[in-house]
C-alpha cells in the first residue's frame, strides 16, 4: 500500500531528474536541484516521477549520495541498465508537505497506532498509543514518562511518517511539548 493517493505538480515539488542509467543493476544517476536535496533523501520511501502527464510513485530501494547535486537511486524492480534508462530525463517529484487531510484519508487511524514519535527539538516522545478524532482535528496521543502529550496532526507539526522505520518525525510548536511534561 502507498503512503500517499494521488500527487500531481500543484502539490510537489521537484527535486531534480534522472541523467541516465548507472552501472548494470538497474540504478540511475539522479541531479538535484540547487538547494533541493532534502535532509531525509536517503530515508524517502517513495519518490514521484513525471510519466506522461501524472506523478507515478515509485518504491525506493537505496538512495546514494555522490556530492551535494547527484546521487545513484535504485527503484524496487528495475533491475537492467534497460530499465533504468526509460526513466532518463524524468523529473522526480516529492510531495510539498503532509497535510492533516493527506495524513486522515491515507493512513488509517490504527496504523500509526505504536509508531514511535520524534520531535526536531525534544527527540524521542514516546509511542503512539492512539488517534483522537475531533471535529476541528486529529490529535496524537503518547504517553512520555507517564504523562500524556496531545500532538495535532496538521500542517506544519507532521514532517514526515516512515512506514519502514514505524516512526512519526514532528516539528511541534516551541512549549507546546513543554506544556505538558510541565504540568
Amino acid at each position: 500500500m502507498l503512503p500517499y493517493k494521488r500527487f500531481d505538480t500543484t502539490n510537489c515539488r521537484r527535486i531534480g531528474h534522472v541523467l541516465k542509467a548507472f552501472r548494470h543493476q538497474g540504478e540511475m544517476l539522479c541531479l538535484f536541484e540547487e538547494n533541493e536535496i532534502p535532509g531525509d533523501l536517503l530515508t524517502e520511501e517513495f519518490f514521484f516521477f513525471d510519466v506522461g502527464d501524472e506523478l507515478v510513485p515509485f518504491h525506493v530501494g537505496m538512495v546514494r549520495l555522490l556530492d551535494e547535486h547527484t546521487a545513484v537511486m535504485k527503484i524496487d524492480d528495475i533491475d537492467t541498465p534497460e530499465k533504468a534508462g526509460a526513466f532518463r530525463n524524468r523529473a522526480i517529484y516529492l510531495p510539498s508537505k503532509i497535510t492533516s487531510s493527506t495524513i486522515s484519508e491515507q493512513i488509517s487511524l490504527q496504523e500509526l497506532a505504536g509508531y514511535k514519535i520524534e520531535d526536531k527539538e525534544k527527540g524521542e516522545l514516546g509511542i503512539i498509543e492512539n488517534m483522537i478524532v475531533l471535529p476541528e482535528q486529529t490529535l496524537l496521543r503518547i504517553l512520555h514518562h507517564n504523562k500524556e502529550i496531545l500532538i495535532p496532526a496538521v500542517e506544519g507539526i507532521i514532517v514526515k511518517i516512515d512506514r519502514r522505520g514505524k516512526r512519526v518525525y514532528i516539528d511541534a510548536p516551541e512549549g507546546l511539548i513543554d506544556l505538558y511534561l510541565n504540568q
